[in-house]
C-alpha cells in the first residue's frame, strides 16, 4: 500500500496558516538531546514525518522517556546505549556517530539516506571523525567506528565543497559536547539549526561560545555535566516560504500566523517581486497579486537566498509573465521538480545548475507526476494550482518528510486536494 495526494487547481489561495517549527533544527535537536544526562524540552518542535520517524525510534528502543505535552516534546534519556543501524536513512543520524564513539568506545551506521536532488557525501563527516581519532572499520551493510585516545584539541573547517555545511556543522557541535577542551571550527554554517545547537549547547553545559564571521570557538568545560534545559525551535521559514509561493502562484494572499518578523535575505526578494506585506494582529500577511519575475537570482548559504527556496520559488512563477533564471550555488544540481514541471506542460528547463523559467500556461490533461525529494514534491503542487486537471502526485513519504499536516493546511487555504491510499 502507498499513499497519492490528487488535486485539481483552479483556486486562489486565501487564508491563514502556521508554518511551525524548523524541521532540521527539530531532527538535530533531537538527536542532541539524546547526549544529555538532564532532560530536553523543544518547544515548537516539528512534527513532520522525519520527527515522528526519529520520536518512534526513541520510544521503541527506550532510549529516552519521551512525551508530547502542551506541544512541547519532552524528553529525558534513559541512559540505554543508542545503536544508530535502525535511523541511518534520517541523514542527520551521521551527526551523532562522533559523540556517540566518544561516549561509548563503538558505534555501527548503515547507509546515511536524504533527499536525492544531488549528490551529497559525507566525505567531510568522515574527515570529522577521523580529526576526533576514531578508527572506522567497513562491513557489508554498515561501517564500524571505535574510540582511541581523544586528540588534545579539535580544530576543525565545517565546510565541503559547496561551501559551509549545516550538516558538518552540526556533527561538530554536538561532538563538542562530549569534549571537555576548547573546539574551534572554521568555515561554520549560521542557518537556524547550527544556533539552535550552539543555544543547547551553551544551556546544557554553561559552555559560552564566540562565533565571528564564520569561526566559532567554543570554551572548554571542567566537566561534561548537562542541565535540564528548554529550547526554543524557530519558525520553518522554508514551510511559510512555501504557503508564500503558493499564494504567489494563485494571485491570492496568506497570513503566516506564526511569523513575526522576516529576515532580510527574504524581505529583499519579496520586494523585488513586488509581494506586499505587513504585521497584522496574528502573524504577517502578504499579498501576491501583482508578482513580478524575479529576474536572476543566486541561492547560496545563509544569510544567503537558501537552495532549499528553488524550487518553490520556480514554481510560483511559472504562469506569470516573464522571465527568470535560477542559479545553484549550493549543489552541482538542483532540477528534480523541472521534468514534473514540464510535464504540466509550463516552459521551464533545467540543467544541472540552472533552472529558467518563462511566463505560459499549463495544460489541462489529467497526469501523474513523481516527488523525488521534499522541495520538489511541494513544487509539484504549487505548479498544480494552475492547471484546470485532476493532478495524481506519488511518492509523497518525502513531501512528508519536511511538511506536517501539508493536506489539512492546503485545504483551508482553498486547495482541492486530498490523500488516498492505493495498492
Amino acid at each position: 500500500m502507498s499513499n497519492i495526494y490528487i488535486l485539481k487547481g483552479g483556486n486562489k489561495i486565501s487564508g491563514k496558516v502556521q508554518a511551525g517549527g524548523d524541521k532540521i533544527s527539530s531532527v538535530h535537536a533531537l538527536f542532541m538531546s539524546l547526549l544529555s544526562t538532564g532532560k530536553t524540552i523543544l518547544k515548537n518542535v516539528s512534527h513532520c514525518k522525519d520527527v515522528l520517524k526519529i520520536t518512534s525510534w526513541i520510544k521503541e528502543n527506550n532510549y529516552a522517556d519521551i512525551s508530547l505535552i502542551n506541544n512541547d516534546l519532552h524528553i529525558q534519556p534513559t541512559g540505554i546505549e543508542v545503536d544508530l543501524m535502525g535511523i541511518s536513512k534520517i541523514r542527520a543520524s551521521i551527526c551523532m556517530v562522533s559523540p556517540l564513539t566518544i561516549s561509548n568506545s563503538q558505534v555501527s551506521i548503515g547507509n546515511v539516506g536524504g533527499c536525492n536532488f544531488t549528490d551529497r557525501p559525507i566525505d567531510r563527516h568522515l574527515s570529522l571523525i577521523e580529526a576526533c581519532n576514531l578508527r572506522k572499520t567497513i562491513k557489508a551493510d554498515s561501517v564500524l567506528f571505535c574510540s582511541t585516545a581523544l586528540p588534545d584539541e579539535l580544530s576543525f573547517d565545517c565546510s565541503t565543497k559547496y561551501g559551509p555545511s549545516v550538516g558538518v556543522s552540526c556533527h561538530a557541535i554536538m561532538t563538542a559536547m562530549k569534549m571537555k577542551n576548547e573546539v574551534r571550527l572554521f568555515n561554520i554554517a549560521k542557518e537556524p539549526s547550527v544556533i539552535t545547537l550552539l543555544n543547547a549547547i551553551e544551556k546544557y553545559q554553561n559552555r559560552d561560545y564566540i562565533l565571528k564571521d564564520r569561526e566559532l570557538i567554543i570554551s572548554s568545560a571542567d566537566e561534561i555535566d548537562n542541565n535540564d534545559i528548554e529550547l526554543d525551535i524557530p519558525i520553518d521559514y522554508t514551510v511559510a516560504f512555501t504557503f508564500i509561493s503558493a499564494a504567489v502562484a494563485t494571485g491570492g494572499d496568506v497570513t503566516i500566523t506564526d511569523m513575526s518578523e522576516i529576515p532580510m535575505w527574504l524581505k529583499t526578494k519579496l520586494d523585488e517581486m513586488n509581494i506586499t506585506y505587513n504585521k497584522v494582529e496574528d502573524g504577517i500577511h502578504f499579498e501576491c497579486s501583482n508578482v513580478n519575475h524575479i529576474g536572476e537570482i543566486n541561492f547560496e548559504p545563509w544569510p544567503g537566498f537558501q537552495s532549499d527556496m528553488g524550487p518553490l520559488l520556480a514554481a510560483s512563477l511559472l504562469t506569470i509573465e516573464g522571465r527568470s533564471k535560477f542559479i545553484e550555488k549550493v549543489y552541482e544540481k538542483r532540477n528534480s521538480h523541472v521534468e514534473g514541471l514540464k510535464k504540466m506542460g509550463y516552459h521551464v528547463e533545467g540543467e544541472n545548475s540552472e533552472v529558467v523559467v518563462c511566463g505560459s500556461k499549463p495544460n489541462n490533461e489529467n497526469l501523474t507526476v513523481y516527488a523525488s525529494d521534499i522541495r520538489s514534491g511541494a513544487a509539484l503542487i504549487i505548479g498544480a494550482l494552475n492547471r484546470n486537471a485532476f493532478t495524481v502526485v506519488t511518492n509523497i513519504t518525502q513531501i512528508k518528510r519536511g511538511y506536517s499536516d501539508f493536506v489539512n493546511k492546503l485545504r483551508n487555504l482553498g486547495v482541492d486536494i486530498y490523500e488516498c491510499e492505493i495498492s
